[in-house]
C-alpha cells in the first residue's frame, strides 16, 4: 500500500510539472480587419505542496495511567492501521492505545467508550477506547422529577458479599441475607445474615444460613414462617424456616428453563417473590447463550426478566415477559430483580443493568414498557458500561424512608436513601 501511494504521488508530480506546448504561430492578419491580440498563455498548474501525512485515528489524549486506572489495558505498540481514516496509508510501525473488552472484561475510563472489537463476533474480542462523541444526540429516558437516590456514607457489609435481601422482623428490626461472591476461595454458595435496628449499622449473626445457594430471596409467610427462593443447578428452588436462621429444603422445583415464548434459556436465576394478598408473584431472570447483537457489549449472554404467579408459593404458572432487555438502553442485560410495594399502593420492580439501577411498574396485570433509570455510582451517568455498577438492588421502607441496598464487586454492600422533594 505504501509503494502504491508513492507511485501515485510521483505520477501526479511528473504530469503536473510538464510545460504546456507553445501556441502555433498566427497567420498574418488580413489587411482590412483589425488585428485582435492573442491571449497570453496561462501559467502551468503546479501540483499542490504535499502536507504532513495525517495520523491514524487513535484514542486521542488518553495516557497509560488514565487507561489502567479506568480498568483498561494499555497497549504500547498496537496496529497503526486500526481505526485509520478511509484511504489513509499507515506508515507508522505502531501506535499506543487503551484496549477494552476480552475475556477479562477490560473497561474504558470515564469519557471513553469501547469500539472496534476484533476478532469481530468472538467472545474474547478486544476493542479500543475512544472518546465519546458528545455531539451525538443521546436517547434520554424518562427520569423521575421528584425522586433522587442519595448514596450514604460508608459500607453496610464490607467484603466479598453481594445479593442482599432484607426482611422486616417487626418492632423496627431488620434482617439482611447476603451471599458470598463466587471468586472467593472455598466458595460453596454460602448465605449469611446480619441484623440492624436503623438500617445503617449491621451486626452479623453467627453461623451460615445456607449453602449451595445463589441469589437468595426471602419472604415472610402468613403463618409466621419464612420461605427462601434461590438458584441451584440452573433452576429456582425453595427452603422453609420457622425462625429465619435454620432452613430445610422443600421438594421440587419452583421454576425451570421452560417458557411460553420459545426462548432458549441455558438457566434461570435471581428470583424475587412478593405476596400481593391474592397471590404470589415471581419475577426471575432467564439467561440465553447469545450476545446482544445490536452493538458491542461486555457480556456474551443475554438476560431477560420473566414472571409467573402462584396460589401457594410453590407451584407457579408462567405468564411471559416482564422486562425485555433487547433494546438500546438495556443492551441485552437485566438482573437482580426486586419487587417493592410503594406508598401509592402501586407495585414496582427494580433491577440492574450495565448503567445502574432501573425500575418499571406493574399495573392491570402488565409491566410498563418504559424503564426509569434511578441510580448509579458512576461519576458520569451517561457512560454506557461503567466499571462495577451497583448490582442486585433490594429496597425496604424504614423509619427514615425508602432505603436501597446494592453490591459493589469485591467491596461489599452499600446503601442509598430516597430523598423526596416536598
Amino acid at each position: 500500500m505504501k509503494r502504491m501511494a508513492l507511485a501515485a504521488i510521483f505520477l501526479v508530480f511528473l504530469f503536473g510539472c510538464t510545460q504546456p506546448a507553445e501556441p502555433e504561430p498566427m497567420a498574418p492578419p488580413a489587411p482590412e480587419p483589425p488585428v485582435v491580440p492573442s491571449p497570453e498563455p496561462s501559467a502551468p498548474e503546479l501540483p499542490p505542496e504535499p502536507g504532513p501525512e495525517p495520523e491514524p485515528v487513535t484514542t486521542e489524549d488518553i495516557i497509560q495511567s488514565q487507561c489502567e486506572e479506568g480498568g483498561g489495558r494499555w497497549n504500547e505498540c498496537g496496529s497503526a492501521c486500526r481505526r485509520a481514516r478511509e484511504g489513509l496509508s499507515c506508515t507508522q510501525v505502531c501506535v499506543a492505545y487503551c484496549e477494552c473488552g476480552g475475556i477479562a472484561g477490560f473497561n474504558c475510563p470515564q469519557g471513553y467508550e469501547c469500539t472496534d472489537y476484533l476478532p469481530e463476533g468472538a467472545a474474547d474480542a478486544m476493542g479500543i477506547c475512544e472518546p465519546i462523541d458528545e455531539t451525538e444526540e443521546s436517547e434520554e429516558l424518562e427520569e423521575p422529577e421528584e425522586e433522587e437516590w442519595v448514596l450514604e456514607d460508608g459500607v453496610r457489609i464490607a467484603g466479598n458479599y453481594a445479593d442482599a435481601d432484607i426482611v422486616d422482623l417487626g418492632n423496627g428490626n431488620y434482617r439482611m441475607y447476603y451471599s458470598l461472591e463466587p471468586e472467593v476461595e472455598g466458595f460453596n454458595g454460602q448465605v449469611y445474615s446480619s441484623v440492624s435496628s436503623d438500617g445503617i449499622s449491621w451486626t452479623r449473626e453467627t453461623g451460615t444460613r445456607k449453602e449451595s445457594v445463589t441469589f437468595p430471596s426471602v419472604i415472610k409467610l402468613p403463618d409466621g414462617r419464612y420461605r427462601m427462593y434461590f438458584q441451584n443447578a440452573g433452576v429456582i428452588k425453595s427452603a422453609i424456616s420457622s425462625d429465619g436462621l435454620t432452613w430445610q429444603d422443600e421438594s421440587g422445583t419452583r421454576m425451570d428453563t421452560g417458557n411460553n415464548l420459545g426462548l432458549d434459556f441455558e438457566y434461570v436465576l435471581a428470583p424475587t417473590v412478593i405476596d400481593t394478598g391474592s397471590e404470589y408473584m415471581m419475577v426471575y431472570s432467564g439467561a440465553m447463550d447469545e450476545r446482544y447483537s445490536a452493538e458491542r457489549v461486555p457480556n456474551s449472554e443475554t438476560h431477560v426478566l420473566m414472571w409467573a404467579t402462584s396460589e401457594d408459593g410453590l407451584t407457579f404458572e408462567k405468564k411471559g415477559m416482564a422486562v425485555d432487555s433487547r433494546n438500546p438502553e438495556l443492551k441485552g442485560w437485566v438482573d437482580g430483580p426486586e419487587f417493592v410495594k410503594w406508598d401509592d399502593d402501586g407495585l414496582r420492580l427494580y433491577f440492574w443493568s450495565y448503567r445502574g439501577v432501573y425500575h418499571v411498574t406493574y399495573e392491570d396485570e402488565a409491566f410498563s414498557d418504559d424503564v426509569v433509570f434511578d441510580f448509579t455510582t458512576a461519576t458520569d451517568p451517561n457512560v454506557p458500561f461503567p466499571q462495577d455498577p451497583p448490582g442486585d438492588p433490594t429496597i425496604t421502607k424504614m423509619e427514615d424512608g425508602y432505603r436501597m441496598y446494592f453490591g459493589i464487586h469485591t467491596e461489599g454492600i452499600y446503601s442509598a436513601i430516597l430523598a423526596t422533594e416536598d
